[in-house]
């Protein structure tokens, strides 16, 4: 699927472009074109190919574990569910931050896209100006830019990961605590209580 997308959407982009007025090439760089038809349509591609099965199974295995346990303890199902909403939430506000860091990522890569295009193809005139290694500054502006963007990106990732992964481990926590209460006080048995923790793991 996703590799029959990447061919279309290429497609598509070709011949969209081919129908564009010639007058749009000339107020435009190549650049921001090839990074959306090559670097772009392989980031949705890989959205489908990796990103798709690991929602599915992040919602599909806690909902059904979630509603398996309403037939052993509704106490446990109905901890998991409140759990996955309060874990919805944590990731909704660490993906807030992140998202502008990949719109200023995204920005910077285009502009880098379009001074490598521009380093390679004015060469002459480049020469002409003493403006090449060191010399060619709107180069090396760009790739600090990306450099600073794509450190930024990671930062911005970081708080979110942190909040998440506590939380998590304190339902886990919160879990294991009600189904040990659960079977130390005769309502389930040791084994179910154990069984139910293993699969409170997921």
């Amino acid at each position: 699927i996703a590799v029959g997308m990447q061919g279309g959407l290429q497609t598509r982009l070709g011949d969209h472009l081919n129908e564009l007025p010639l007058g749009w090439f000339e107020t435009r760089s190549a650049a921001p074109l090839s990074r959306t038809a090559v670097e772009n349509v392989r980031e949705i591609q890989g959205a489908v190919a990796y990103l798709v099965p690991k929602v599915l199974t992040s919602v599909l295995v806690p909902l059904g574990v979630a509603v398996g346990m309403l037939f052993v303890d509704w106490r446990i199902s109905a901890t998991m569910l409140i759990a996955a909403l309060m874990l919805l939430l944590v990731n909704r506000l660490g993906e807030r931050s992140y998202l502008r860091a990949d719109a200023r990522m995204h920005e910077a890569a285009t502009e880098v896209d379009a001074r490598v295009v521009e380093f390679a193809q004015v060469q002459p005139v480049l020469r002409s100006f003493g403006a090449v290694g060191s010399a060619n500054r709107a180069l090396d502006t760009a790739l600090e830019r990306q450099k600073s963007a794509l450190v930024g990106g990671v930062f911005s990732a970081v708080p979110g990961l942190i909040a998440f992964a506590v939380v998590v481990q304190a339902v886990f926590l919160v879990l294991t605590y009600i189904a040990v209460g659960r079977a130390t006080g005769g309502d389930i048995s040791v084994v179910a209580a154990i069984a139910l923790i293993a699969v409170a793991s997921r």
